[in-house]
């Protein structure tokens, strides 16, 4: 038993300094959605020649419903560490949604994409944004496979 704790705990040590060595210097940097820009990028990538008609971006930073000028209409951008992750919302993906205040809670059917929050401003805006995703749940909204 003694030897695995000298095998064992320097491993941890040095797993802990590189880590601590990481965040010090700055290297893992979040992506926050600050700005239009990010979720224009990476909407482009994803969907090419596909124009955007406008982007409503969560108060925290961390997500944007973006709505398309055509087909699949309406797109979610999460903010995953570095990297974004996107998927397109329709009848077939969406789980739940819970709207509450100014917070609106989105369940997917994606079991690789854990639930989402997005903050809006108020609870007007969280509304208004909720009754669009609600059409798309309904079908009035085109969805289309993304990989």
């Amino acid at each position: 038993m003694p030897d695995l704790l000298y095998v064992i705990l320097p491993s941890l040590v040095a797993i802990v300094f590189i880590a601590f060595l990481i965040r010090m210097t700055g290297i893992a940097h979040l992506v926050v959605l600050e700005t239009d820009e990010p979720v224009e990028k990476t909407i482009a990538e994803h969907f090419e020649g596909v124009g955007i008609d406008r982007i409503m971006r969560s108060a925290d930073g961390t997500g944007a419903l973006v709505y398309l000028k055509s087909t699949p209409g309406l797109v979610l951008v999460r903010a995953l560490g570095d990297r974004m992750a996107v998927r397109t919302l329709g009848a077939s993906t969406i789980k739940a949604l819970s709207g509450k205040g100014a917070s609106l809670g989105i369940a997917l059917k994606d079991f690789t994409w854990p639930d989402m929050e997005l903050c809006f401003a108020d609870e007007g805006t969280r509304q208004t944004e909720e009754n669009t995703i609600r059409k798309a749940i309904n079908g009035t909204v085109k969805e289309q496979a993304h990989a």
